[in-house]
């Protein structure tokens, strides 16, 4: 069965796909876990570096004779502009996966998966798929060896499910959400 997929895909999609493929060994390891988003994930731990910057500003200033406060706030300075530099990464990522028009399609087959952007192609064998998981924007296939997960839009569960069949691969965390 061949999947044509039209238009560009959403921000969430994008942001969905690359959280799972980042944290491609926790979803291997449950896949029962709800997908989230990178860009949040990003923020959270800026956050953090935050707040810790804060409290060691806070106790440097107050004990300037110690410096070691000193340090540890250089370390989480440091740390909350890489997280700053991470999600404009991450942002950076996404605006560029949406800008991109190539043509899209998914070949599924009794022993294989193709993915086809443009005039490249990714190949995975029914075999070499661990999990298949359907989250909230998106459907992923995870491999059993870390390589590339291969994403398509939940838009297209029905058309995917009758192309897979009943497989013990699929993992439906729709419900999660």
């Amino acid at each position: 069965m061949e999947i044509l997929i039209d238009g560009v895909e959403s921000s969430q999609y994008y942001d969905e796909v690359l959280y799972v493929a980042s944290n491609y060994s926790k979803f291997v390891k449950n896949p029962r876990k709800k997908a989230g988003s990178l860009k949040r994930y990003a923020l959270f731990l800026t956050g953090i570096a935050f707040v810790f910057l804060v409290i060691f500003a806070f106790l440097n200033h107050s004990n300037p004779e110690n410096t070691l406060y000193f340090y540890v706030m250089l370390l989480f300075l440091v740390t909350f502009a890489l997280g700053i530099v991470y999600y404009i990464l991450i942002n950076h990522r996404i605006s560029k996966f949406r800008n991109s028009n190539f043509a899209k399609r998914l070949v599924i087959e009794k022993d294989f998966i193709e993915f086809y952007v443009a005039d490249d192609y990714y190949r995975m064998e029914m075999s070499d798929i661990q999990y298949i998981l359907i989250n909230r924007y998106s459907i992923c296939f995870l491999p059993r060896e870390k390589s590339n997960v291969i994403a398509i839009n939940v838009r297209y569960k029905n058309q995917v499910l009758e192309a897979i069949g009943e497989s013990g691969l699929i993992v439906d965390n729709s419900e999660l959400y």
